[in-house]
């Protein structure tokens, strides 16, 4: 993206890519400001950032994450703003170019997760060594989860054999418990059976949700999920001895697309320990 504002932070050209994120055509956009186009908080931080780089008299750089009005996309950028002077030093403006960098903060953030969840695992496997009774190892299992894994919720599921095949919540820890206690979960190939939990039962794979607010499998819990603040979920089977699926160990986070490769595996090993 390319930009050009005066002193006043009036815009004075823009390239076609800019077009797109403010959703109008250059001619348009010329002689606003960003209050016409953006919320104010908005705006202000913008407007900081020109100020900024007029106070410095030189290139200064911010990075920040930008929502497309021309179809609602979102991009990580790092954004360099200058100051423009005419021969004889007078200001002339703030020129501003951004260069999309979603990609670096994608991986960046992929790799704080794996190595959160290596040192989850680690604290759990200390969990496990020490374990001499179920109720509380599960427990102690949940709490680490949310601790250290940095999840909203973390909890325990049974399968029950008798009908309707209910699931009955075993242990559990962190925010948003009284969700969990409310949820009616069956493993049953059925309207109450549909959702993570059910399927990881079923199948006896892992099953991820990664955006609870657009899942249309998340959809008969998704407003109470929402408002116990999960963003994301993965339900992970648990297997016995025998490779029969008795329950699941479920993590939320409160964060979309929380639960890439990476972690997913981990978070399997954990539930397969």
């Amino acid at each position: 993206l390319v930009w050009l504002k005066d002193p006043d932070g009036v815009y004075l050209a823009c390239n076609p890519r800019f077009e797109r994120f403010f959703g109008a055509r250059e001619a348009d956009v010329i002689g606003r400001t960003d209050y016409d186009f953006v919320h104010w908080s908005l705006a202000d931080f913008f407007r900081r950032n020109d100020l900024a780089a007029i106070h410095a008299g030189r290139a200064v750089s911010n990075e920040e994450e930008l929502v497309f009005a021309d179809d609602g996309h979102r991009e990580w950028v790092e954004t360099i703003k200058t100051p423009m002077f005419d021969a004889g030093g007078q200001l002339l403006g703030v020129l501003g170019v951004a260069r999309n960098i979603s990609d670096t903060k994608r991986t960046e953030a992929s790799l704080r997760r794996s190595n959160r969840a290596l040192q989850t695992l680690g604290q759990c496997s200390q969990v496990l060594a020490r374990a001499t009774e179920e109720a509380s190892l599960l427990h102690q299992i949940c709490r680490v989860l949310v601790e250290f894994g940095a999840y909203r919720t973390a909890w325990v599921g049974y399968r029950e054999l008798d009908e309707p095949c209910s699931v009955s919540l075993t242990a559990g820890f962190g925010a948003g418990m009284d969700y969990v206690r409310g949820l009616r979960l069956s493993w049953a190939d059925d309207e109450g059976g549909r959702g993570p939990t059910g399927r990881a039962i079923r199948s006896g794979l892992p099953v991820r949700c990664r955006h609870i607010l657009t899942d249309p499998e998340f959809e008969r819990w998704r407003e109470p999920a929402l408002r116990a603040g999960y963003r994301s979920s993965c339900a992970l089977p648990l297997l016995g001895l025998d490779g029969q699926c008795f329950g699941a160990l479920n993590v939320y986070s409160p964060d979309e697309d929380a639960f890439d490769e990476v972690e997913l595996q981990l978070l399997r090993d954990l539930a397969n320990d």
